[in-house]
């Protein structure tokens, strides 16, 4: 697989068992979209009045397909969601999946996305760091001296407060996000995965930070706005 690839407009799904990466990083989708991911890869569907569907129909079938070399794989999502007067765990979801798939946390950082107030989604994006029980990874927090951005427990704010909006979907994270994790985890060459890249931000730190990229989008307008903003491939 190329070492800079973008698959637009398609579904990570058919081209994962293919591809050739060291690194994950990734913002899972939100429950709608898993829902099309979930029957895409043989489950029930995810159904946003069972919330526990969202971890037994799309992480528990999702997360197996994903192999890093260095297995290594970093979620980082706003994470617990508003929805019909309760509380989305999906924190809970993601940390149970990966327990269950021979992962433990490795690193558990915060960022405050903006102080502004959201009244279905939190503020506060959380960037949950996984690795492989067997395999040893790469850990450059010590050895780049990163202690000044990667080893604050909190990040931010980094006022974000103008979502970015394509065909009504709010997209992207504060890029810095992903700069900081690449930096820690990966090294020059390193190849990146993200299999829901939206606008391509990950990709793009991934590209500055001279690292590979390979990733996958299949909402059109989404792709097409992330071209503009970042000209990749």
């Amino acid at each position: 697989m190329n070492q800079t690839q973008v698959y637009a407009r398609a579904s990570c799904i058919d081209q994962l068992p293919n591809a050739t990466y060291d690194y994950v990083y990734l913002g899972p989708p939100c429950y709608e979209d898993a829902n099309n991911i979930s029957l895409e890869i043989g489950g029930s569907g995810v159904d946003t009045t069972k919330p526990s569907t969202y971890r037994t129909e799309f992480l528990e079938r999702f997360i197996p397909l994903l192999k890093p070399r260095l297995g290594t794989i970093t979620i980082s999502w706003t994470g617990d969601r508003r929805n019909s007067g309760r509380i989305l765990p999906k924190n809970f979801y993601a940390m149970s999946t990966m327990f269950k798939n021979g992962y433990y946390l490795k690193s558990a950082k915060y960022a405050l996305k903006t102080t502004g107030v959201n009244l279905y989604s939190s503020n506060i994006i959380n960037i949950l760091t996984f690795q492989n029980e067997s395999i040893e990874g790469k850990y450059n927090l010590r050895k780049k001296k990163l202690y000044s951005t990667y080893g604050l427990d909190l990040w931010g704010p980094f006022n974000f407060n103008k979502e970015i909006i394509v065909s009504g979907e709010v997209v992207g994270q504060p890029p810095v996000i992903a700069q900081r994790c690449i930096n820690v985890f990966t090294d020059a060459k390193d190849v990146v995965l993200d299999p829901f890249a939206g606008i391509g931000t990950t990709l793009e730190m991934a590209r500055r930070l001279d690292r590979g990229y390979v990733g996958f989008e299949i909402r059109r307008e989404v792709w097409e706005y992330g071209k503009t903003k970042y000209r990749l491939l």
